[in-house]
């Protein structure tokens, strides 16, 4: 095991510069140390790729603005009521409502494209404007942008959840009791899971287990005693400050601040990761027991530290030899009680493990979303080029067959006065000269196209219908046989 092994490296180096081997319980004290520094800076593993993040939300908001300047008139103008609709009914919130609307879109709408010196980056089309199927496109991409949206925000949520959990569940390991897991920090309690005193915090039912803070100050201090000798069971540092009788809770705060002080100087705390608190667990669960007596209760499985060979093991009645923490009866009070449901501390640590396990999941669900989001923003912009670049469609003629009589009437108003153009495009004039009046759909034409399928679609009658393009009518394409079979064109 990784960290016991750094642990007794430190107690070796220790013991050697001080030329003592007072540091019975140097292992001990160092796993509880990693645990408490860990918890006690509740730094949550940062798992997420920063990036897809920035990428997505980018993404989410330039496909709203494209959808925004495609959308019909009233919208564009206008926006949605939203929820309140109670508020449209009055005249001066409406106003307000397309008001701050205004005021959103123009904060965005005329953005210089950073791709062509001198343009704009958007430019209105507006849904009357668009053919069915661009129209058909956009709505289609937008719909599946919700719902990604949505999908991601609720993700963000649970995953704002668990990182809930896992604060709260910290907490309560360090303290004992109940916590909450709100907010980004958390204050020394005055209300932590302490025995009365030393024998009972260290012993019995009452206290063992109940916190890691009282555990903590179960091996290093002792009961009645002021010694600072009782300090150097688990280290060296700074053990002539300590004088401080461990048999009342009035003393255990002071003790326990010293030794979290004390602890944060052996190494800077690691992240609260799945893969830390799974080797915090298993190192404690190692050393448990690991000192064993002849006479102690079960031997001393269930003792962490050294303590004495005796029944009680952890009493606390001298500077030395007699701090440790006996969770035997809480382990054995019942039969099949699992280890992390006796020690209530390392329950909460599981809860916490568990919690940073589904969080990490959750954040790949996220970002799987996410990763949509951005590969969705990719074909809204190719349709939204399609909205502003109609001639390329209509310059297409598979394209032409798909526009209606309303559509084209739209496309040859913009060959007013310009004869040629007019009818290059399908148009015909109508006005008292070739050069000037209007330019009208020639229905002829626009009758034509609607008739004729498009790309792909199955015409509806006549010679078509059967793909006998070459005849007449049907009958002759399947009178039409060469050697015994159809020789339709």
């Amino acid at each position: 095991m990784q960290w016991i092994a750094a642990a007794i490296l430190v107690i070796s180096v220790h013991q050697h510069a001080e030329g003592a081997a007072e540091i019975t319980n140097g292992a001990e004290f160092y796993i509880f140390c990693k645990l408490v520094s860990m918890l006690d800076s509740e730094k949550i593993e940062d798992v997420k790729a920063a990036e897809i993040e920035t990428d997505a939300h980018s993404a989410w908001t330039e496909i709203q603005h494209i959808y925004i300047m495609t959308a019909n008139d009233t919208y564009y103008s206008e926006g949605t009521k939203g929820p309140d609709e109670v508020n449209d009914s009055d005249g001066a919130k409406k106003k307000v409502r397309i008001q701050k609307w205004k005021t959103y879109r123009e904060t965005w709408e005329k953005q210089d494209d950073p791709e062509r010196a001198g343009a704009k980056k958007y430019s209105r089309v507006s849904r009357e404007n668009l053919t069915p199927a661009v129209a058909v496109k956009l709505d289609k991409l937008y719909s599946q942008a919700l719902k990604i949206d949505e999908k991601t925000t609720q993700k963000a949520q649970a995953i704002s959840d668990e990182k809930t959990k896992i604060r709260a569940a910290v907490r309560a390991a360090l303290y004992g009791k109940t916590r909450q897991g709100t907010g980004t920090t958390f204050a020394l309690p005055d209300d932590i899971d302490y025995g009365a005193n030393y024998a009972g915090a260290c012993s019995g039912t009452e206290g063992p287990g109940k916190s890691l803070e009282n555990d903590l100050m179960c091996l290093c201090s002792a009961g009645a005693q002021t010694n600072s000798g009782t300090l150097k069971q688990c280290t060296t540092f700074e053990a002539d400050s300590f004088t401080e009788t461990g048999n009342n809770k009035g003393a255990f705060d002071t003790i326990y601040g010293k030794l979290k002080v004390i602890c944060s100087k052996l190494q800077e705390p690691s992240d609260l990761s799945l893969e830390a608190l799974t080797a915090a667990v298993a190192a404690f669960t190692s050393r448990l027991g690991h000192t064993a007596h002849s006479t102690a209760t079960n031997k001393g499985a269930y003792t962490f530290g050294k303590g004495e060979d005796t029944g009680k093991q952890c009493t606390g009645t001298a500077a030395e030899g007699k701090s440790c923490v006996n969770y035997n009866a809480v382990v054995t009070a019942s039969s099949g009680t699992k280890l992390t449901a006796a020690i209530k501390w390392l329950g909460q640590v599981q809860t916490a493990i568990d919690a940073l396990a589904k969080r990490r999941q959750l954040l790949r669900e996220k970002e799987a979303q996410q990763t949509r989001m951005v590969t969705l923003l990719d074909s809204m912009q190719h349709v939204y080029e399609e909205a502003k670049n109609p001639q390329q469609l209509t310059a297409n003629p598979e394209n032409k067959q798909h526009q209606t009589p309303q559509q084209k009437l739209k496309e040859c108003e913009k060959y007013h006065n310009k004869s040629k153009e007019c009818t290059d495009n399908g148009c015909k004039r109508k006005g008292k000269t070739e050069t000037e009046g209007e330019c009208v759909a020639d229905e002829t034409k626009v009758t034509t196209q609607t008739n004729t399928a498009g790309t792909g679609e199955t015409p509806k009658e006549g010679a078509a219908a059967t793909g006998c393009t070459g005849h007449k009518d049907k009958t002759t394409c399947e009178n039409d046989k060469k050697d015994d079979k159809q020789n339709c064109a």
